[in-house]
């Protein structure tokens, strides 16, 4: 709704009785403005307790006025807020809230349909399927690098929602923005379900520490977070990397390299301490605290899961796979140390010495 405040002729100022008269005015505002705005203020009220009231028993004025109702806020008489963004803004405690005075009345943004109205700090959006919510600080600034109510998330559909350490806010499209003093950062679709199944942010990944990253790949994407990070792709679903096993994965590559994508989620090893990730292709991550995380490719796979993975003889991975130099009785062979013995595989993929 559109409200154009008109001076009522029969309207007087009588010195000494106005409110400029009684209090300081905020910068920027001159008596004459605060006194505009007292007389409009007054002319809205009145015309506010001549409607139904909302509820029953209300004795505010304010809050018996029509959600399609503008109101005035001293001193402020040239941005009178109408609709359910005052309404909105009246819940928040008004220019006695955190986004203080109005600087704009209803502003129709481009769409045609939603509008917002611009506060001293921070906007009030408002969509007839989304509601009126604020969006302010490093909201409104993510917000904004995707285009705001034009881009991909859509219009919010929540307040900031306060968390353990951090917040974050709804849009239509079913993203998030999250916030941390560490951290800031979008999820959506797939990969904030799997984030949602581990627990979202008090789960052992932490906050996002990046927006959703497009890969070429399969068309997927990704999110890192303060912990690990979620990588999706509609191949290979949702998958879960923590610390040293996505570090390793990221220096081959990540899904560009000869790995590809993850196929499991990182998983715990029977053992408790070691964990692993298989991936698409040509093999599998295995990591330890004391021994780091290291590439097991599929031809050393095969052999080293005859003797039972890390429980048996050789147990875990020390280093990375190489190919015996010249030099050796076992040219071009394949060579992997662990830390109970060395794994050899010749070029036809058999395995032809295991030493304790």
């Amino acid at each position: 709704m559109k409200w154009t405040p008109t001076e009522n002729p029969n309207a007087t100022i009588v010195p000494g009785k106005m409110r400029s008269d009684r209090q300081e005015l905020p910068e920027g505002f001159t008596k004459e403005d605060a006194d505009k705005a007292e007389i409009l203020e007054a002319e809205l009220l009145a015309a506010s307790r001549s409607r139904t009231a909302r509820s029953a028993g209300a004795t505010n004025a304010l809050a018996a006025a029509a959600p399609t109702d503008c109101m005035i806020y001293f001193p402020a008489w040239q941005y009178p807020v109408c609709g359910q963004i005052r309404v909105k803004y009246d819940s928040l405690g008004g220019p006695n809230s955190f986004l203080l005075l109005p600087t704009s009345t209803n502003i129709t943004n481009p769409d045609g349909v939603g509008q917002r109205v611009t506060f001293v700090n921070g906007p009030i959006y408002w969509h007839p399927n989304a509601g009126a919510h604020p969006v302010v600080n490093h909201f409104m600034m993510k917000w904004g690098e995707h285009g705001w109510e034009a881009g991909w998330l859509g219009y919010p559909t929540t307040d900031e929602i306060v968390l353990q350490n951090g917040r974050r806010q709804e849009f239509q499209s079913g993203a998030a923005i999250y916030w941390s003093p560490l951290s800031l950062g979008i999820v959506g679709g797939a990969v904030r379900d799997k984030y949602n199944a581990l627990g979202a942010e008090t789960g052992p990944l932490g906050y996002p520490s990046t927006d959703e990253i497009w890969t070429t790949k399969y068309n997927g994407r990704y999110n890192n977070f303060l912990n690990g990070t979620i990588t999706w792709s509609g191949q290979t679903g949702a998958r879960v990397l923590y610390g040293a096993i996505r570090d390793r994965w990221a220096t081959m590559g990540r899904e560009d390299g000869e790995l590809g994508y993850p196929i499991s989620d990182e998983l715990v090893a029977p053992d408790g301490i070691g964990h692993y990730a298989a991936f698409e292709e040509n093999g599998s991550i295995y990591a330890h605290p004391l021994f780091g995380a290291w590439f097991v490719p599929l031809r050393i796979l095969g052999l080293w899961s005859v003797f039972s993975y890390e429980a048996g003889r050789l147990g875990y991975p020390i280093a990375g796979p190489e190919v015996i130099g010249a030099s050796s009785t076992f040219a071009g062979y394949l060579r992997q140390k662990f830390d109970k013995g060395v794994a050899i595989i010749d070029p036809n993929g058999k395995g032809v010495a295991l030493t304790d």
